[in-house]
């Protein structure tokens, strides 16, 4: 499922149920994947946006929760991801994580012995994720970290 909350300056989307099933190949990378194998996401937006763009970014993330299971690999922090808006085309990736001083702390119970990680998509450019791609997600990461609610802005600026 998929919480939308649309407020006076922000709307807020986060998956519901999504952790109920393991992510795939975790093992392969993580000795510990009760720490990592459950996942929701969540997005914040920083725009009145009408119908169709709600539907679009609500799409968008559905897919996005499709991608463990769909081709066999799973989602963590830092990873990127692309993410249709319909409102700026600039910001058409998505990076996954918790990690910006800015960004809602979301703390989720424990199911079946794991633990679940919920993951923000803080939408970033092209070339910012290039930029994450050649240089790791650290740098990028900070810039964004500096611009602090911007982050949720859809016309902001790029950091690189």
């Amino acid at each position: 499922g998929l919480y939308v909350n649309q407020g006076a300056e922000k709307v807020v989307f986060a998956t519901v149920a999504v952790s109920l099933r393991p992510q795939p190949k975790i093992e392969m990378y993580f000795e510990n994947t009760s720490d990592v194998n459950r996942i929701e996401l969540g997005v914040i937006i920083k725009s009145a946006l009408n119908n169709d763009q709600v539907n679009k970014i609500a799409s968008s993330i559905s897919g996005m929760t499709a991608i463990p299971w769909d081709y066999v690999t799973f989602l963590a922090e830092g990873h990127t991801v692309g993410f249709q808006t319909g409102v700026n085309e600039k910001f058409n990736f998505g990076i996954l994580t918790n990690k910006l001083k800015v960004l809602p702390e979301v703390k989720l119970p424990e199911y079946r012995e794991s633990n679940t990680t919920f993951l923000w998509v803080v939408p970033i450019s092209s070339r910012e994720r290039a930029e994450m791609i050649e240089s790791g997600v650290e740098g990028v990461l900070a810039k964004l970290d500096d611009i602090g609610e911007e982050i949720f802005s859809l016309n902001r600026e790029e950091v690189v």
